[in-house]
């Protein structure tokens, strides 16, 4: 009836193994994607006419393109005041605990 009262033994401590100082390293069969050494493209480098005159076309189309000046006319956020706003909250909670 009364054995809710009685004192439990302990549950046994389990130990672990320990772990050797070096750890085995795991190796696997197939290399994965991203350890696979990859093949560069061809560069082939011209200096003809049309290679100059594509150049130069492109600058041109760089250059006539407008300015999109829309992110200079930014003003930075204003700061949030927060903590503030706790401190003024913390210091009325203080005054109303202290009457």
């Amino acid at each position: 009836m009364f054995g809710w009262f009685t004192k439990k033994a302990p549950p046994p401590v389990q130990t672990r193994k320990p772990r050797s100082a070096s750890p085995v390293a795991r190796t696997r069969s197939d290399p994965l994607p991203w350890d696979a050494p990859t093949s560069l493209p061809e560069v082939v480098e011209g200096n003809s006419d049309a290679d100059w005159s594509a150049w130069q076309d492109s600058v041109n189309f760089q250059e006539s393109r407008p300015f999109d000046n829309s992110d200079l006319n930014t003003e930075p956020a204003p700061l949030s005041h927060g903590h503030l706003e706790a401190q003024a909250v913390f210091e009325s909670e203080a005054r109303r605990k202290s009457r």
